[in-house]
C-alpha cells in the first residue's frame, strides 16, 4: 500500500470515529431536549462537561505512544518501543486510581459551583458524575493501546471499537431518557459500555500485538524519562484546551443554569466539526514522524502548507449550512425555541474555532516532529485570554458574551503562533509568506460571504431569498473545490 493511500485509509478510520462521535452529537439534543426537563437536561450537560476533565490525566500519552511507535519502528528502536509502551500503561493505571480520587472531590463540590441547580438533583448529579467520571478514568490505560495501532498506522482498529462503542450509548441514552428521563440511568448506561469498549481496545492489543503488550519488566527510568520529556508540553497544552473549550457549559450554567444547555448544545455542532477535522489530521503524526527520522525538512515544510489549506477548507465547507440556512436547521434539529437561543452562539463559537484551527496541521506536524512544546506559550496566552473575557463577556453579554471570548482567544491563538512560534521550528523549514497567502489567506476568502450573511441577519433579520442562498453556497462549493484539488495532488505526492 502507497504511503498517500495508507494516509487516506487511516484518515477514513479516523473520520468513522468522529462520525460515530458525531451521532451522539446529532442525535441526542433533539431527544434529550424534549424527553428531559429543562434542568434535568442542563444537569447532565454539566455532569459530561466536568467529567471529561478527566481526560487532562491522559497527559497525551496517547499520541506519545503513537508517534515513538512510529519513530522506533521506522528506525528499529524495538526495545525503546517495548519500554515506552509498558511504562505508558504503568503511568496511566496510576493516574486512573488519582484521577477517581479528584472525581470524589468534584461530586462534592458540582451542586456547590452552580447555584440555579435545584436541590433534588444533587445527589443525582453526583452520583451521575462518579459513573461516567470512573468510566473515563478505566479507558485511560486503553488509550494506549490506541496509540500503538496509531502509530503502526491501523488505525481502523481503534475506530471499530469507538464506531461499535458510540452507536451502543447512543441507542442507550436515546431508550433510557425516553423511557425513563432518569440522570442516574443515563449515567449508568453510558458508563457501562465506556468500560466495555475500553476492555475490547486492551483485548485487540493483546491479540494482535502480543510482542508489545505491557511486560512489567520493560518498564523503566529512561522510558519514563522519554515520556515525561513530551508530555509536560502536551499536559500543558491540555489544560490550555481545556480552558479555550472544555469549561463554556460551565461558566455559562454557572452565570444561568439554563444557559448550560443551550452551549451544550452549540458545543455539539462544534464537536461534530472539529473531531472530523481532528480525525482526518491525526495521521499526519506518523506521517511527520516518519519524514523526520529521514531528514525531510523542506517536504514538511510543504505538506504544512498543503495540509493547512486543504483543512481550513474543509472547515469552511463544513460550517457553510449553519451560516446560510442556520435557522430552519436547528428549527428541524431541536425545535424553534432552542434553536433561537443556539443560532447566534454556534456561529461566534464557529468563527473563533475556526482561527485557531486554521493551524491546527501546524501543531500536528509538531507532535509527530517531536516540537510540540514550543507552542506552550501561546496556549497559555489563548486559554487565559479565553477564560477571562468569557467570564466577564458572559457576565454582560449573556451566553453571547461566552462565545465571544471564544473568537477573542481563536484570533490571539493565531496571530501568537505566527509571531512566535514559526520562527523557533526546526524540525521544518516554509515559506512563511506562501503558508499565509496560500494555506489561511485564500480559505477565509470561503468564509467571508457566509460570516457577511450572518452578520447582515443579526442585524437586518432574515432577507436573502432561497434562491441567492442556493447560489451563493454553490459559488462557495466551487470556488472551494477549485483551491482544494491541487492541495490534495501535492500531498499525494509529499507523503
Amino acid at each position: 500500500m502507497s504511503a498517500f493511500r495508507r494516509l487516506l485509509k487511516n484518515s477514513a478510520a479516523n473520520v468513522a470515529s468522529g462520525a460515530a462521535n458525531a451521532i451522539l452529537a446529532l442525535l441526542l439534543p433533539p431527544v434529550l431536549v424534549r424527553h428531559l426537563s429543562a434542568d434535568v437536561f442542563s444537569t447532565w450537560s454539566v455532569v459530561l462537561q466536568i467529567a471529561a476533565i478527566v481526560n487532562l490525566f491522559g497527559f497525551g500519552v496517547q499520541v506519545a505512544v503513537g508517534r515513538y511507535v512510529a519513530h522506533c519502528t521506522a528506525s528499529g528502536q524495538e526495545r525503546l518501543r517495548q519500554e515506552i509502551v509498558s511504562t505508558a500503561f504503568a503511568v496511566l493505571w496510576s493516574s486512573a486510581l488519582l484521577a477517581v480520587g479528584v472525581l470524589l472531590v468534584l461530586a462534592v463540590f458540582t451542586p456547590l459551583l452552580f447555584p440555579g441547580m435545584p436541590q433534588a438533583l444533587h445527589g443525582p448529579a453526583r452520583l451521575a458524575l462518579l459513573l461516567v467520571g470512573a468510566s473515563f478514568a478505566f479507558s485511560l490505560p486503553a488509550s494506549v493501546a490506541a496509540g500503538v495501532f496509531t502509530g503502526f498506522q491501523r488505525n481502523e482498529l481503534p475506530a471499530y471499537v469507538v464506531v461499535g462503542s458510540r452507536i451502543a450509548i447512543a441507542a442507550a441514552l436515546v431508550v433510557t431518557a425516553s423511557l425513563t428521563g432518569d440522570l442516574v440511568d443515563m449515567a449508568f448506561a453510558y458508563a457501562v459500555i465506556n468500560v466495555a469498549a475500553a476492555g475490547v481496545q486492551l483485548w485487540l492489543l493483546h491479540r494482535i500485538y502480543p510482542e508489545i503488550a505491557f511486560r512489567r519488566n520493560a518498564v523503566t527510568r529512561q522510558a519514563a524519562r522519554e515520556l515525561v520529556s513530551y508530555c509536560t508540553s502536551l499536559t500543558i497544552w491540555s489544560l490550555g484546551m481545556l480552558a479555550i473549550g472544555g469549561l463554556d457549559s460551565v461558566i455559562a450554567g454557572r452565570i444561568d443554569f439554563h444557559w448550560a444547555g443551550y452551549f451544550a448544545v452549540a458545543g455539539s455542532i462544534v464537536t461534530i466539526i472539529v473531531g472530523v477535522q481532528a480525525a482526518l489530521l491525526q495521521p499526519l503524526v506518523a506521517v511527520s514522524a516518519q519524514l523526520h527520522s529521514q531528514g525531510a525538512r523542506d517536504r514538511l515544510g510543504e505538506l504544512l502548507i498543503e495540509a493547512t489549506r486543504t483543512n481550513a477548507l474543509f472547515f469552511a465547507l463544513s460550517v457553510l449550512p449553519l451560516y446560510l440556512a442556520g435557522a430552519p436547521l436547528l428549527e428541524l434539529w431541536l425545535g424553534e425555541p432552542f434553536a433561537r437561543e443556539v443560532l447566534p452562539v454556534a456561529q461566534v463559537l464557529l468563527l473563533g474555532i475556526y482561527a485557531r484551527q486554521t493551524l491546527a496541521p501546524f501543531a500536528t506536524i509538531l507532535l509527530g516532529t517531536g516540537e510540540q512544546r514550543l507552542v506552550i506559550v501561546t496556549v497559555v496566552y489563548e486559554g487565559a485570554t479565553k477564560l477571562i473575557l468569557s467570564i466577564a463577556l458572559g457576565s454582560l453579554l449573556g451566553p453571547i458574551g461566552v462565545a465571544l471570548g471564544t473568537l477573542a482567544g481563536g484570533l490571539i491563538c493565531l496571530a501568537s503562533n505566527m509571531v512566535i512560534n514559526f520562527p523557533r521550528v526546526t524540525g521544518f523549514t516554509t515559506d512563511v509568506p506562501r503558508f499565509l497567502v496560500h494555506g489561511i489567506a485564500m480559505p477565509t476568502l470561503v468564509m467571508a460571504p457566509m460570516v457577511a450573511i450572518a452578520w447582515s441577519e443579526w442585524s437586518l433579520g432574515p432577507s436573502l431569498t432561497v434562491a441567492t442562498r442556493a447560489l451563493t453556497a454553490l459559488a462557495i462549493v466551487i470556488a472551494a473545490a477549485a483551491m482544494a484539488r491541487p492541495a490534495l495532488g501535492r500531498l499525494r505526492e509529499l507523503v
